[in-house]
C-alpha cells in the first residue's frame, strides 16, 4: 500500500491517490488507466488485488507504474495479482 494514499480519496490525482490497489479495482471502468505509485503493496487476502472488471476491445483497462516509480507487489499467498476479468 502507498503510505501517502487514503482509500477515502477520489483517486483521480497523485495528491488524492488511493492507498490500496483493491480500492482502485473497485472503481475502475473500461477505458481507465490505473497509475501505481511507489510503495510496497501487500495483503492478507487471497491476492494483493483481484482484477474483476473487464475492459472491452475499444476500452482497455490499463494498470501501470507512474513514470519514474517502481511499485512492489508482495503477496502473502500465491497471488500478487489475480485476474478474473478479461
Amino acid at each position: 500500500m502507498v503510505e501517502t494514499g487514503d482509500d477515502c480519496y477520489d483517486g483521480k490525482s497523485e495528491n488524492s491517490a488511493f492507498k490500496t490497489l483493491s480500492k482502485a479495482e473497485s472503481v475502475v471502468e473500461p477505458g481507465d488507466t490505473v497509475f501505481i505509485g511507489n510503495g510496497i503493496y501487500t495483503s492478507s487476502e487471497i491476492a494483493v488485488v483481484e482484477i474483476r472488471v473487464s475492459g472491452s476491445e475499444d476500452a482497455w483497462i490499463t494498470w501501470k507504474a507512474l513514470p519514474g516509480h517502481q511499485p512492489e507487489i508482495h503477496p502473502k499467498g500465491w497471488n500478487g495479482v489475480l485476474i478474473s476479468g478479461s
